[in-house]
């Protein structure tokens, strides 16, 4: 049975916001490639001053951010010769749910029931009975073709499952911007020792989380 996980009914959760939200976010398309360059659709909030610290295994960065709370970052490269560094949230589709979802719907597939066994090659030894005297063997079930059974999920739950999977930890990636001799502005990744796994602070709204959906240039 499907378990459905939504976000709970209380006075501070705004559902306009949260439709609006998902609906700005189902509009992107996929990542593609570009002019050398790979469109990133995500969800991107610049870092505050970092503090360096020494460690064995290279550099270790602090960051009090308002939208994730205490951030540590590892890296072998100096990120104080950056002029801004933003993390990103690229995994839209797992918000979204779209690897599971058809059309819309969840899919469910019926378990095709055996049918029964064939009776032509079993020998019957019954010498009293003549060969117009055999009983005929039962015919073959029709064979069962596995059905879908569509479960539609309306758009508002739809919403409150995206906003449960939007307040858990994931795993983000580092950029900073780079000089470009275009217009706009490119991206580029920095590199980290290990995995940046941040979570968005129960007091950053809705809004706010909208107002940083973007589209960047990474090269």
């Amino acid at each position: 049975m499907e378990r459905i996980i939504t976000a709970p009914h209380t006075s501070t959760f705004d559902l306009d916001v949260a439709l609006t939200l998902y609906d700005r976010l189902n509009q992107l398309p996929a990542p593609w490639f570009a002019a050398s360059r790979m469109k990133l659709p995500c969800i991107a909030f610049q870092l505050s001053p970092l503090s360096p610290y020494r460690t064995r295994s290279g550099r270790l960065y602090r960051a009090d951010t308002p939208a994730f709370g205490m951030v540590e970052i590892i890296t072998r490269q100096d990120l104080s010769r950056m002029q801004s560094l933003y993390l990103v949230h690229p995994w839209l589709d797992a918000l979204l749910e779209q690897e599971g979802m058809h059309s819309g719907t969840f899919v469910e597939d019926d378990v095709a029931p055996p049918t029964s066994p064939n009776t032509d090659d079993e020998e019957l030894f019954d010498e009293e009975f003549d060969d117009d005297s055999l009983p005929l063997p039962e015919p073959e079930l029709p064979f069962h073709i596995a059905r879908q059974h569509l479960v539609p999920i309306d758009r508002e739950t739809r919403a409150r499952r995206f906003v449960v999977r939007l307040r858990q930890p994931f795993g983000a990636l580092l950029l900073t911007p780079v000089e470009s001799s275009r217009r706009g502005t490119d991206y580029k990744r920095v590199a980290a020792d290990s995995l940046i796994t941040v979570r968005f602070q129960e007091n950053v709204s809705l809004a706010d989380i909208l107002d940083n959906v973007r589209t960047l240039d990474v090269l």
